[in-house]
């Protein structure tokens, strides 16, 4: 640490990892969200409810719940969700303009984490979809963003 740089170290390794991975899947539907035009109030409800999602799965994984409200937790999910430099965001509006997944794939030099985090790109079995299934937990953020990169695949 320096007068200028400051470290936030976290002992829960579970609960930091998800909220990297899973803040990749929420950027891509917010991106939709804002793709659509559906405004300010639809990209809020869908950051919230997505927060709360987190947690619960992160939970069952045996998360500290705390870790989620702080810089790896919200912080990160509300900058990737709304920054203007999110590549996951960026392809979610792309999504929800109507161009198809291949296409903006084709087209980017960065990687996208959220499209293989929501699901494997090839065939679509949704990977995180499989990890709430096996929590007993349920994610419609994630649901609801593989299905529109399912038919933007098609």
């Amino acid at each position: 640490m320096t007068p200028t740089f400051r470290v936030y170290a976290d002992h829960d390794v579970i609960g930091v990892q998800l909220g990297g991975a899973l803040k990749n899947v929420m950027a891509l539907a917010a991106g939709v969200i804002d793709g659509l035009d559906l405004g300010l109030n639809a990209r809020a409800a869908l950051i919230t409810r997505g927060l709360a999602e987190t947690i619960r799965l992160g939970v069952a994984m045996g998360a500290d719940p705390r870790t989620f409200y702080g810089l790896s937790g919200v912080g990160d999910l509300v900058l990737t969700c709304t920054g203007t430099l999110s590549r996951n965001h960026a392809v979610g509006v792309q999504l929800g303009r109507g161009e198809r997944l291949e296409t903006i794939l084709a087209g980017m030099q960065a990687v996208a984490e959220g499209i293989r985090t929501a699901a494997r790109h090839s065939r679509w079995p949704v990977a995180i979809t499989s990890t709430c299934r096996s929590y007993k937990r349920s994610m419609p953020s994630c649901t609801t963003t593989n299905l529109v990169g399912k038919r933007s695949a098609t």
